[in-house]
């Protein structure tokens, strides 16, 4: 997977790359003959340097699918394979980003239009070679939830509990459901080793707690958390299917939120 940011350092949109490729700056089109729609995503070589096969040679063609169903033939452009766009017309892709965003046509993309959207970045997923999956849907839900965690940058380690035994460390984010009335952590199980005095990593683990209680209510290891999740709603009778809990909307909670009892 590759994360692609439509902001650059200091969070602004770039002003002549990018999303943004048409235009000079806020001050127009670069020339007369562009839309404003022209945009590519870029490649860091960081990608290539760590995974030099995700992406084919430059010139290649690549089938695009999105996330809304959407299906774009892109090539790979630029030196070094540093971009990606659409083929034939780069202006494709560049008006499909602003219709999403729901701004004009060939307008300048600022950084407060991916606000109100909800979503700067997307996630680019290789399927098979040659086939690709963009994702830049901005509606969170237990399905694409793993998406959002990858936007987040301030995310630290902490211990939800611990005993003479174990201890289980997670980020300093969770998952909530409104709709089950419960908060989800996930992390992994660490046991005590005696010989080196430290910890070791034994398995994930997911653990769901009642939002008003704060109490746990279920805990299994190993298992994806989608999969956790139905095995607590079967656990307590709730009938349900894995497709309605993927459905369901829930939001990411980061430190700042976190009960103090943590």
């Amino acid at each position: 997977m590759y994360r692609y940011t439509f902001t650059i350092r200091g969070g602004d949109t770039p002003l002549k790359s990018g999303i943004n490729w048409g235009h000079n700056g806020r001050n127009g089109l670069r020339q007369p003959t562009r839309t404003g729609n022209e945009a590519y995503l870029s490649i860091s070589k960081q990608v290539h340097k760590e995974r030099p096969i995700f992406l084919p040679q430059r010139g290649e063609k690549i089938l695009v699918l999105t996330d809304d169903e959407e299906i774009f033939v892109c090539v790979v452009a630029q030196e070094y394979r540093k971009a990606i766009q659409t083929c034939g017309n780069n202006r494709i892709l560049g008006a499909y980003i602003r219709e999403r965003i729901d701004i004009p046509s060939g307008a300048y993309v600022e950084t407060k239009d991916l606000s109100r959207y909800g979503r700067d970045s997307i996630r680019l997923s290789k399927i098979h070679e040659g086939l690709y999956f963009l994702n830049f849907d901005s509606q969170l839900t237990l399905a694409n939830w793993e998406e959002y965690l990858w936007s987040i940058e301030d995310r630290e380690t902490n211990i939800l509990q611990e005993d003479s035994e174990k201890q289980i460390l997670i980020e300093s984010i969770f998952v909530r459901v409104h709709q089950l009335n419960i908060d989800i952590y996930g992390g992994f199980l660490a046991l005590w080793d005696k010989t080196i005095e430290d910890y070791f990593v034994d398995s994930d683990l997911i653990i769901i707690k009642d939002i008003d209680t704060d109490n746990v209510l279920y805990d299994e290891g190993g298992s994806p958390l989608i999969v956790a999740v139905f095995n607590y709603c079967h656990s307590i009778d709730l009938e349900t299917s894995i497709d309605d809990l993927q459905s369901l909307q829930c939001e990411i909670i980061t430190k700042d939120l976190l009960f103090t009892n943590l």
